[in-house]
């Protein structure tokens, strides 16, 4: 072999590199933290390097000028990403190569099928092809969550729909297809049309809108700028969809607090649960907001964006009458050290939220945040851990609510 020649490790060989450098961060670990990395530690670490490889892939494509970036670069964070996925399939007792070879083989059979492993069952099918004629691929376009399941499904004859079958509870069906019903065709062209209803299946079919998922998506700062205004235009239009109703002044997810603390209790920080306690205690002193239409899962996955400027909103089975400040809880994690995104959302708005919503919207994201922690550790959604941790110690840092 040649002297100081790099040879390429094979996958076994990966996995060998990443258990000595385990081993060694392990000992570090006990001498200055007196204990070592557990699986959890690894994933919330793992989030953290995707978070910096996003930044320098963004500085890559030159998005961002506040990040230096180069190709060393990348492959350093590429490399510790996958040092900690090698690590999570070893502590879970994962076989990730037979595991990802696998997958990429069903996932070639499933795209080049037109998404046959994962047709539906006949009396769905009878449904589908009831409402929008003969179905020529069914595609699966689920979120990687339990709730629903959602197919893209092209028509023989040409035409694009959605078919969504509702899991987790009917409340879910009923809440999206009331919404269908009522106000979301008010938005006009910015949301999907109801085409047919299942509700033995628990099912829906609805036009397909254009636009990708703003949920991961790279754009510049004048760019985010445009988003956000459009964002503040859309949840006007939302919010201004039916008049406004006196509100109860009692959410509903006060009632759920002690259950998300004792899931999420695991994996908060000091003070994060004094902080959920305030926040209840808080939102008994505030005065009832108007309850109008909202959204109630407004966030990037949801919307989805044209570069010509036009937006549009997806999923409504969390729609229901709630304040507004209900729809931009998901939101606020975005803005955070952004203000002039803050600035452009509310500019589209129409307004500024008023001191009370202020204080709503700290609290229902305390509230939000202790929920969506509680959600991901049980469900395996690190994303959602950290996205949680992250709001709470923001809310800490501002002595909010």
């Amino acid at each position: 072999m040649e002297p100081n020649r790099r040879v390429r490790p094979d996958w076994d060989g990966l996995v060998a590199a990443a258990r000595d450098v385990r081993r060694l961060y392990d000992e570090t670990n006990r001498r200055t933290l007196g204990r070592t990395w557990d699986l959890a530690d690894f994933t919330l670490g793992f989030v953290g390097d995707v978070g910096d490889l996003a930044k320098l892939v963004m500085a890559y494509q030159g998005h961002r000028a506040d990040v230096p970036a180069d190709r060393e670069r990348i492959a350093h964070e590429l490399s510790d990403c996958l040092f900690s996925l090698l690590v999570i399939a070893e502590e879970t007792g994962i076989d990730l190569g037979a595991g990802f070879a696998d997958d990429m083989t069903a996932l070639a059979a499933r795209i080049g099928g037109g998404g046959a492993a994962d047709s539906p069952a006949p009396e769905l099918r009878e449904f589908a092809e009831a409402a929008v004629g003969r179905i020529a691929a069914w595609t699966d376009a689920s979120w990687a969550r339990a709730g629903s399941r959602v197919w893209r499904v092209h028509g023989r004859d040409g035409g694009e729909w959605f078919v969504k079958v509702h899991r987790e509870s009917p409340r879910f069906h009923d809440r999206e297809v009331a919404a269908y019903r009522t106000w979301v065709p008010l938005l006009g062209g910015a949301a999907p049309r109801l085409v047919a209803v299942a509700p033995a299946l628990r099912a829906v079919v609805v036009t397909a809108v254009p636009g990708r998922s703003l949920h991961g998506a790279m754009h510049g700062r004048e760019e985010q700028q445009r988003v956000f205004r459009r964002i503040g235009e859309l949840a006007a239009a939302i919010h201004g969809a039916a008049p406004a109703r006196p509100g109860d002044g009692s959410p509903r997810v006060l009632e759920r607090l002690e259950r998300h603390l004792e899931g999420a209790r695991g994996h908060l920080a000091p003070g994060d649960e004094d902080l959920a306690r305030a926040a209840t205690a808080r939102a008994a002193e505030l005065p009832p907001l108007d309850a109008v239409p909202t959204h109630g899962d407004l966030q990037f996955r949801n919307l989805l964006w044209e570069p010509s400027g036009d937006l549009y909103v997806i999923d409504f089975e969390r729609a229901e009458p709630g304040p507004a400040v209900r729809d931009f809880v998901r939101l606020a994690d975005s803005w955070a050290d952004r203000p002039d995104l803050a600035e452009a959302l509310f500019d589209g708005y129409g307004r500024d939220l008023t001191d009370t919503e202020q204080e709503y919207l700290a609290v229902h994201c305390v509230l939000d945040a202790v929920s969506g922690i509680q959600y991901g550790a049980a469900n395996h959604d690190p994303e959602l851990v950290e996205r949680g941790l992250r709001t709470l110690a923001r809310l800490r840092a501002t002595h909010r609510p």
